[in-house]
């Protein structure tokens, strides 16, 4: 994995951090390139990271059952 630091970071959220948050952030920052169609989570999976989109725009979806939207 690459290290990302939040130094000039494009990603509005992360932007508008304190100085102090972002260096606590620094350390644990990877840079993970998404391909399309991937998935980062399934149902009852714990969540160990997130991400941080920095140019691009990511897209939920969700499988009909039967025709029908998840609840």
């Amino acid at each position: 994995m690459n290290h990302v630091t939040l130094a000039n970071t494009s990603n509005a959220i992360l932007a508008g951090l304190e100085d102090e948050e972002k260096n606590r952030l620094n350390n644990h920052l990877t840079y993970h390139e998404v391909t399309l169609g991937e998935n980062f989570f399934e149902a009852g999976d714990t969540i160990d990271f997130f991400f941080f989109p920095i140019i691009q725009w990511h897209l939920l979806s969700a499988e009909r059952v039967k025709g029908r939207a998840p609840r």
